[in-house]
């Protein structure tokens, strides 16, 4: 019966969007919230918030299609991006350890990693695009496109910082 007030008190003033929406109906609607029914709901705000993350780099791409356009399109792509550094970095970070599993990929990285980390030091985002790149397709690996916001980053301390969490996560 609390949960349900506190789900009637939730802002009702603003349009939910359609994903929050349809958590919140699954969670009015199973009772009691233990067991089989806890480890659903538990799996669904996982799948939330995995789409939350995908939906807001979906967002970022779009936006930056339209960062050449003009300087208004450009700053708001800046200023979203700087908003979700933090996620980005984890998201590196995360991509470079579920990548570590691959033990020829994880080996290849290790092989390359420290020329990698001084190209991106120096601030050579050609020659890391490259060596990353050439690095998944020796591999026979998808290349991670999340990888690229990196490179698309305008300011070169923001685009050290995504590449050297990628690298932390896949080198040992």
């Amino acid at each position: 019966m609390k949960n349900e007030q506190r789900l009637n008190k939730m802002n009702t003033s603003i349009e939910k969007i359609p994903i929050i929406r349809e958590l919140e109906e699954k969670v009015k609607e199973i009772h009691p919230l233990q067991g089989e029914s806890k480890k659903e709901l538990l799996n669904l705000f996982r799948t939330t918030l995995l789409e939350l993350d995908n939906a807001k780099i979906q967002y970022l791409q779009l936006l930056e299609l339209l960062a050449d356009t003009g300087k208004e399109f450009y700053a708001l792509f800046q200023d979203v991006s700087r908003r979700n550094f933090a996620d980005c970095v984890d998201k590196l970070n995360a991509i470079g350890r579920q990548r570590k599993q691959n033990s020829t990929l994880r080996k290849a990285f290790e092989g390359m990693g420290y020329r990698l980390m001084e190209q991106t030091r120096a601030g050579k985002k050609d020659e890391v695009f490259h060596g990353i790149l050439r690095l998944y397709m020796t591999n026979n690996q998808t290349f991670d496109k999340e990888l690229l916001i990196a490179f698309k980053q305008a300011d070169n301390e923001m685009f050290k910082v995504l590449i050297y969490s990628f690298l932390s996560g896949i080198i040992e």
